[in-house]
């Protein structure tokens, strides 16, 4: 149920240079947020030291900071990338593996060979990831796609990629008890629980369904919903809409049933997608419209009136990161930690002579 951030695998030469010239770069400037996500009682950012900070409930040891030392000429790699599952957290780290910490029930934190040893396994790179509830998905550099993790309702078996790439992903997301993938050709597919309509009887969902010239860019699911945005800059959603996530007559523009059950916003000038459990934000620049639970009748949880380069939120509580790298929370939850004054610079190298 988060926004996807699609950062670049970095290739085999240039992943010592990020994981030890970038800490060292930026030991002197205060530090800033790179990435963030939340779930319902625990959230996490990245930050520019390579940490990755966590704060809320810890009960599964799911907030647990995972925080670089600062006395190694050679740190260990830099967490770049952070995703929040319901008592689990995930990371991608700077040489592209992942890791996984919290509950481990459903077997959620163990990821594959690929993803969590990809110097070892291949030249494959882990391009993007994210947690639902207790499984994870995750995409790589070569266009495959794995989930891990809770499967009893088919959530982490993505569909097969046919031979001729059709269906090489480029982003995925995960919700509850479904997960939807993106792929180079603007096509969105979703896999899982479909008693909602979230994924829409696991159809393919391509330029058909959309306007003339259109694609689909970005897509994020909630808890029982799943919306894509396009490069036209409309929002198209479908499946639960019990607490009005799918349109909304209260906000100022209006809906088009495409077909039963499958919407589109008449506006065309989104720029950024975000879903949560059941609610949903279409950011224009500065300005946030959000619709579905808790935002119907409210404005007390809308975001804050800036640009965002990541935002994530559920429920009524959420966070986001502004242009300069600060980060914000708003909302009933807990409030975004300090991200301190400076990262402890490395040791310098001693040589012999």
């Amino acid at each position: 149920m988060t926004v996807n951030r699609h950062i670049a695998a970095a290739p085999l030469f240039a992943v010592f240079a990020v994981t030890t010239l970038g800490v060292a770069r930026s030991a002197a400037a205060a530090p800033t947020a790179i990435d963030v996500d939340v779930h319902y009682a625990h959230a996490c950012a990245t930050t520019s030291c390579g940490d990755a900070l966590c704060w809320g409930s810890n009960t599964n040891g799911q907030a647990k900071s995972q925080l670089l030392p600062r006395n190694q000429l050679f740190p260990p790699p830099a967490h770049v990338e952070i995703t929040t599952g319901l008592l689990h957290t995930c990371s991608i780290r700077s040489d592209r593996a992942v890791t996984c910490w919290g509950d481990d029930s459903a077997g959620q934190l163990v990821a594959p060979a690929r993803f969590s040893k990809p110097l070892d396994w291949s030249f494959v790179r882990t391009a993007d990831i994210d947690a639902g509830w207790f499984h994870t998905c995750a995409t790589g550099s070569d266009g495959e796609i794995e989930c891990w993790g809770d499967n009893s309702e088919g959530q982490s078996s993505p569909p097969p990629s046919p031979v001729d790439d059709y269906y090489a992903w480029i982003d995925v997301s995960a919700g509850a008890w479904h997960s939807c993938g993106l792929t180079p050709h603007g096509l969105v597919l979703c896999w899982g629980d479909d008693s909602d309509d979230q994924c829409y009887g696991h159809e393919v969902l391509d330029e058909s369904w959309l306007l003339p010239w259109e694609e689909f860019v970005d897509v994020e699911v909630g808890d029982r919903h799943s919306c894509a945005l396009t490069n036209q800059g409309h929002i198209y959603c479908w499946g639960n809409n019990d607490a009005g996530q799918l349109y909304d007559a209260e906000v100022e523009f209006d809906w088009a049933e495409i077909v039963p059950g499958f919407y589109r916003s008449s506006m065309a000038e989104f720029d950024r997608l975000v879903v949560s459990a059941e609610g949903t934000c279409g950011f224009s620049g500065t300005r946030a419209r959000c619709w579905g639970s808790p935002f119907s009748g409210s404005s007390s949880y809308d975001p804050p009136a800036v640009a965002p380069v990541d935002a994530a939120f559920v429920g009524n509580f959420g966070c986001e990161i502004d242009g300069a790298g600060a980060l914000s929370c708003w909302g009933v939850g807990p409030a975004a930690p300090s991200l301190g004054a400076s990262c402890n610079p490395v040791p310098k190298p001693k040589f012999p002579w």
